[in-house]
């Protein structure tokens, strides 16, 4: 590519420890604002990317923040499914989502085929 755009390197975001293998994508990633910060201070392009952490490197364990007074639903940010208890959401978030949307830049990922698709 001109200018070494698609170099192939191993550079690694500062703010969300995001590893990228070609200069361009690198140098897309960083240019995205990185405004969803998880409590270990590590901070995401996105909500989806933020909770896929959250799970991965802290579990479930960890309190989903409290609901804003002017809603009674809690939305899964990976899928942007809504329950009313934090309970089901709970239950939700266990689950794999492991079908991915393939929208440019959509970081949506879904728990099964059907839902992907609809």
């Amino acid at each position: 590519q001109v200018h070494g755009q698609n170099e192939l390197v191993d550079k690694t975001c500062k703010l969300c420890l995001t590893t990228l293998h070609s200069l361009s994508a690198y140098n897309d990633h960083i240019s995205l604002d990185h405004k969803h910060t998880c409590i270990c201070h590590l901070q995401f392009a996105s909500q989806a990317t933020l909770e896929q952490h959250r799970l991965a490197v802290h579990g479930s364990h960890i309190p989903l923040p409290p609901l804003p007074s002017n809603t009674s639903t809690l939305t899964c940010q990976l899928c942007l499914l809504s329950f009313t208890t934090v309970t089901k959401m709970s239950q939700h978030q266990q689950m794999k989502h492991k079908f991915a949307c393939l929208e440019h830049q959509c970081d949506t990922r879904f728990v099964s085929r059907v839902k992907l698709e609809e």
